[in-house]
């Protein structure tokens, strides 16, 4: 009801399409209740702020070009669109979802593709039109001569500037299929939320769900804990689960350097090395993917959105994306 406050009537007039899903995440309904907010919901951001956002048609119709079809980009077109602008959203993949597309990845996450599926028949419905396989530069969004330009670009993964870093591979070319894992002793450098994921935990039970001979990891976390950040909801089962597929975690634990399948990390009590690892993963961190903005800020009137702001969680790309939605 949080997700879709009109559910009972529009499945009453078998309106199912229209229906926001809940995906289950818990990030806006139990995680902002734990750090002592009011409850809310990832997929409807004015849940809990309906008088602040009133729906109204725009007075001012406008030509609104989105860059990024990920879930902040396609909520902003999606608000945008109905509420009576011309939105085209770019986006240079082949297909919508941006990160959600890996965050849907790991099993026991799949429902959290709903929002995709969800945020594409909305935008269909309200007359968006999306271009894939385009990828967005100044002088294209000079010749589009639209008023308005939002930036939904996303972040990119980074590897740690240690010594070894050559060695690891990225958490995100695991989770989409460009590194095959299928056995071995592996090593996950990130046990904490990046973004809207928890990368390095969900690499770990992607790894083992897929493994065909035998698979152990091991995650290296500098933080005090392991999921550090994740709802009680979804922390315990993944523990759980954890602790029978025998994960080793090691907490507190800031890696140095890496070499030949041994990792040193630097810890309250001193170095310490770990050997062993035939895969050593880096999850620890995205950066904001913003290279418009400087090219398109005195042309246009421009914002930005979502991690291509600021890495964060989804929640907030969304509460972005509704916020100026609004308010153009």
């Amino acid at each position: 009801m949080l997700a879709e406050p009109d559910f009972v009537k529009k499945a009453e007039e078998a309106r199912y399409d229209e229906i926001a899903p809940c995906a289950a995440c818990g990030v806006g309904c139990v995680g902002e209740q734990t750090k002592r907010h009011p409850a809310t919901c990832v997929i409807n951001p004015i849940a809990g702020r309906e008088l602040e956002f009133e729906f109204t048609q725009a007075e001012d119709i406008k030509n609104i070009v989105v860059v990024g079809a990920g879930i902040g980009g396609l909520a902003a077109a999606r608000i945008l669109a109905k509420r009576g602008h011309h939105v085209l959203v770019l986006e240079k993949e082949k297909k919508a979802g941006g990160q959600l597309n890996l965050a849907c990845r790991p099993p026991f996450k799949q429902e959290i593709s709903k929002w995709v599926v969800y945020l594409l028949n909305e935008c269909a419905r309200y007359g968006v039109e999306i271009r894939y396989e385009t990828e967005a530069t100044s002088a294209m969004i000079e010749e589009l001569r639209p008023q308005i330009v939002i930036l939904a670009t996303g972040a990119k993964p980074f590897l740690l500037p240690i010594e070894g870093k050559e060695t690891m591979v990225l958490a995100n070319d695991v989770l989409n299929g460009d590194v095959n894992i299928p056995s071995g002793n592996v090593a996950i450098i990130g046990g904490g939320m990046v973004g809207m994921e928890m990368v390095g935990m969900e690499t770990a039970e992607y790894i083992l769900h897929h493994a065909r001979g035998n698979a152990s990891v091991t995650l290296i976390e500098m933080m005090d804990t392991i999921g550090q950040g994740m709802v009680p909801n979804n922390l315990v089962p993944t523990m759980k689960r954890f602790k029978q597929e025998g994960v080793q975690m090691i907490t507190s634990a800031k890696v140095k350097s890496i070499q030949e399948g041994t990792i040193t990390v630097e810890t309250k009590q001193g170095e310490i090395q770990y050997s062993g690892f035939t895969h050593v993963i880096c999850a620890a961190g995205s950066t904001s993917w913003n290279p418009l903005y400087e090219e398109v800020k005195d042309k246009q009137e421009t914002y930005v959105i979502g991690d291509a702001n600021g890495v964060a969680q989804a929640l907030e790309a969304v509460r972005a994306a509704y916020e100026l939605g609004y308010k153009l």
